[in-house]
C-alpha cells in the first residue's frame, strides 16, 4: 500500500469521525438520545478507530521520507511545547477574574462539574498542542521551500 493510499484511508477515518460527531450532537440535540450516551457512542467509536488506525500509522510512517518525519517530529516538539505553554495564561485568566472567565469557559464547551471539568481541561490541553503542531509544522515546511 502506498503513501497517498494510507493517507486517503485515514482521512476517511477522520471525515466518518466528524460525521458520526455531527450526528451525535443533533441526535442529542433533538433529544433522542441522551447527551451523555450520544457522547458515549462517539467515544466508544473514537477510540475503536483509533485503534484500528494505528496500523495504518505505522504503515504510513515507514513509508514517508526523512523529511516528512523531521516535519513531524520538530512540530509536535516545539509546537506542541509551545502549544501547552498557551494553557498558563488562559489559567491566569481564569484565576485573576475570580473564575468568572472559568465558568463562562465550561458553558462555552456545556461542561458541567467534576468529570466535565476534567475533560474541558483535557480538551484545551489538546486544542492548544495541536494548533502550536500546525503552525510550527507549517512553520518547518516554509523556512525549507
Amino acid at each position: 500500500m502506498d503513501v497517498r493510499s494510507l493517507k486517503r484511508i485515514f482521512l476517511g477515518h477522520m471525515v466518518l469521525t466528524l460525521v458520526l460527531g455531527v450526528v451525535a450532537g443533533f441526535l442529542a440535540g433533538r433529544g433522542l438520545v441522551s447527551g451523555v450516551l450520544a457522547a458515549k457512542m462517539l467515544f466508544a467509536f473514537v477510540v475503536v478507530s483509533l485503534i484500528a488506525a494505528l496500523p495504518l500509522i505505522f504503515m504510513w510512517w515507514s513509508k514517508v521520507d526523512e523529511a516528512v518525519r523531521e516535519a513531524h517530529k520538530w512540530a509536535w516538539f516545539w509546537g506542541g511545547s509551545t502549544g501547552l505553554l498557551l494553557v498558563l495564561p488562559l489559567n491566569a485568566a481564569f484565576m485573576l477574574t475570580d473564575w468568572a472567565f472559568y465558568r463562562q469557559y465550561l458553558a462555552l464547551l456545556h461542561a458541567g462539574s467534576g468529570f466535565g471539568e476534567f475533560a474541558a481541561g483535557i480538551l484545551t490541553a489538546v486544542l492548544c498542542m495541536s494548533i502550536g503542531y500546525v503552525i510550527a509544522w507549517a512553520y518547518w515546511w516554509w523556512k525549507r521551500r
